[in-house]
C-alpha cells in the first residue's frame, strides 16, 4: 500500500522525536557533570544556547570572542555557545499547493449541474527538499546559499455519460467552449467523455548575505538579509473530450506555462532563546522579480472522424512578487547538532498558471493571436522538519 506524503511526514516526526530524546538524555548527563564542577557559576547562569563547549545555530556569542579556540571550545563552560564557521541545514519541506479558485469544465446538459471541475483535483502535501549551506564571516555577517525543490503536484479526473443501456453514445456533457451549451455547438458539446489533468513544479535557489543586529545578549537575537533569488514555476493543464455518435468528434487541448523569475529579496529573522539549547525563530522575506512568463498550447479538434491540429504560444516580461513566512523551533541535542521543525507559507503573485491560460475562445485558438495570462496567484504552505550541523 502506497503511503501519502502526510503519512511519511508523521513517520519522520516520530523518528525525529525518538532520536532527539536519545541525544537529549546524553546531553543532559554532560550538563550535570559541568554543573558539579562549576556550581557557583550555574546558580547565576543567564539563558544560553548550550551548556557545553561547541557550535550552535543560535547567533549570540556571549563573550564576543568569535572562533577563539580557548574561549569557545575549552573549559570553563561559561565561554561556551560560540558561533560556528560553517552551518549545513537539511530539511524535508512538505508543501500544499492551494488553488486560488475553481472553474467548471463540464456540465450535464445545457447550463446543467457541474459534473467535472478543477475542484475535483486531489490536492495533497508534496514532499520536497530544502538545503542551506552557510559560511560565517565574522561576528556580524554570514553568507547563505539555499536550494528548495523536488516538488511535482499532479492529478487527473474524468467523467463519462452513458445511455440508458450503459453504453457510450448520445452524450449529454457540455463544454466550456460553448459556455456549456449557450448555444450548443456540434463537435464541442454532446460529449460522452470528458477528462482534465494538471501538473505543477516549483524550484527555488537563493544566495543571501545576513547581517546580525545588535540585540539583547543571551535573550534574543535578530538579523536581516539581502540577496538574490531564482524561482521557477512550470505547469501543464490538459482537457480532453470524445463524442461517439452520430460521428466521431472531440477535443484534445493542452496548455503549458513556464515562469523563470530572477530578483532581489530582503528578510528579517528574530531568534528568541526560551531555555538552554531551545530557541524559536520567526522569519519573514519579501522579493520582487523579473519574470519571463511563457505559454504554449496544442489543440487537436476532431470532427467527422477527421482531426485538425492547431498550436500557438506567447512570451511576456512582467514583474512578480513573493512573500514568505516561517516559524521554527530549534533544539540542540548534541554539540554541533540541532533538530528543527516548523511551518512555512509562500505567496506568489504575477505568474502565468496553466489553468488560467485555458482559453475557451475556440476562434482564438484556431486563428490566433495567442496571449499569455500572467496575473495568476499561487499559495504554498506546509510543515518542515530537519537537522542542522554547525562547526
Amino acid at each position: 500500500m502506497e503511503r501519502s506524503p502526510i503519512h511519511q511526514m508523521l513517520a519522520c516526526l516520530l523518528l525525529a522525536a525518538l532520536v532527539v530524546a536519545g541525544f537529549s538524555q546524553r546531553a543532559h548527563s554532560q550538563d550535570d557533570t559541568w554543573r558539579e564542577a562549576y556550581p557557583a557559576y550555574y546558580e547565576t547562569m543567564p539563558p544560553h544556547a548550550e551548556d557545553g563547549p561547541g557550535a550552535n545555530g543560535y547567533w549570540h556569542d556571549p563573550h564576543l570572542s568569535w572562533r577563539n579556540a580557548v574561549a569557545c571550545y575549552d573549559f570553563p563552560p561559561e565561554e561556551a555557545g560560540c558561533m560556528p564557521l560553517w552551518m549545513v541545514d537539511a530539511e524535508g519541506l512538505f508543501l500544499f499547493r492551494d488553488p486560488a479558485r475553481s472553474r467548471p469544465m463540464a456540465t450535464l446538459g445545457p447550463s446543467g449541474p457541474t459534473v467535472l471541475g478543477t475542484n475535483d483535483f486531489d490536492s495533497e502535501f508534496e514532499a520536497g527538499l530544502r538545503a542551506t549551506v552557510a559560511r560565517v564571516l565574522g561576528d556580524w555577517y554570514r553568507l547563505e546559499a539555499t536550494f528548495m525543490g523536488g516538488y511535482s503536484w499532479s492529478d487527473s479526473v474524468a467523467v463519462r455519460n452513458l445511455d440508458a443501456n450503459g453504453a457510450a453514445g448520445n452524450g449529454n456533457l457540455f463544454s466550456p467552449f460553448s459556455d456549456f451549451g449557450n448555444p450548443p455547438v456540434n463537435g464541442l458539446d454532446y460529449n460522452d467523455f470528458a477528462a482534465i489533468d494538471f501538473r505543477s513544479r516549483l524550484t527555488s535557489v537563493e544566495l543571501n548575505m545576513r547581517r546580525r543586529l545588535l540585540s539583547r545578549p543571551g535573550r534574543w537575537e535578530s538579523s536581516f538579509l539581502v540577496g538574490i533569488r531564482y524561482l521557477n514555476v512550470n505547469e501543464r493543464f490538459g482537457y480532453q473530450t470524445t463524442t461517439t455518435t452520430p460521428a466521431a468528434a472531440g477535443v484534445n487541448y493542452v496548455t503549458s506555462t513556464d515562469n523563470a523569475m530572477v530578483g532581489a529579496q530582503m528578510g528579517w529573522t528574530l531568534q528568541f532563546l526560551v531555555r538552554p539549547r531551545f530557541w524559536i525563530d520567526f522569519d519573514i522575506k519579501g522579493g520582487i522579480f523579473a519574470n519571463r512568463a511563457a505559454m504554449d498550447y496544442a489543440l487537436t479538434q476532431t470532427a467527422g472522424g477527421v482531426p485538425t491540429n492547431y498550436a500557438g504560444g506567447d512570451t511576456r516580461d512582467r514583474t512578480s512578487f513573493l512573500g514568505e513566512l516561517s516559524l521554527d523551533m530549534h533544539y540542540q541535542f548534541a554539540s554541533g547538532w540541532t533538530f528543527l521543525a516548523g511551518y512555512n507559507a509562500f505567496w506568489l503573485t504575477g505568474v502565468a498558471l496553466a489553468e488560467d491560460n485555458f482559453n475557451t475562445d475556440i476562434n482564438l485558438l484556431q486563428l490566433g493571436p495567442a496571449q499569455v495570462v500572467h496575473n495568476g496567484e499561487a499559495v504554498y504552505h506546509g510543515p518542515h522538519i530537519g537537522l542542522t550541523w554547525a562547526y
